[in-house]
């Protein structure tokens, strides 16, 4: 169960990254969805998955996240906040941690590319799902790694 969730959180975060790219937003009926299918894998796995206190601290990432959003209004997207919470019902606390900080690396090559460049501005917008997706997948590729 747990493989089958992790495949599934990572073409949902492939498809919300093509979506983020393209259109600067996500589809609110694939969000549902996705929460509707990983919700039911997650329960179904380990026992500990159960305890409220390890579903604090999967959610707490997502939820930080979205109040962010709604305090900053349109410099933080609320699908990035979204993502991290489908992120945070499909992986383990260590896991999300291992992804959110691997996602500090494609947004330090982006960044640097960008700068190289010559189209870097200070209220320049990045796409953060894209950058999440790249993290999640070098921390999944690290954690198992490591383990």
């Amino acid at each position: 169960m747990e493989f089958s969730t992790k495949v599934v959180l990572i073409f949902l975060l492939l498809f919300f990254s093509i979506q983020d790219l393209k259109h600067r937003e996500i589809g609110f009926l694939p969000v549902v969805l996705g929460i509707l299918i990983l919700l039911p894998l997650r329960l179904c796995g380990v026992p500990e998955e159960r305890e409220i206190l390890t579903w604090m601290l999967k959610l707490l990432p997502g939820a930080a996240y979205l109040l962010t959003a709604l305090w900053k209004g349109d410099k933080v997207g609320y699908g990035d906040g979204v993502c991290m919470l489908l992120a945070g019902i499909a992986l383990w606390p260590e896991e999300l941690l291992c992804g959110l900080l691997g996602s500090l690396i494609p947004l330090l090559f982006v960044v640097i590319f960008q700068r190289r460049k010559g189209i870097w501005k200070k209220d320049n917008l990045i796409p953060y799902i894209p950058v999440l997706t790249a993290g999640i997948i070098l921390g999944l590729l690290w954690d198992s790694l490591v383990i």
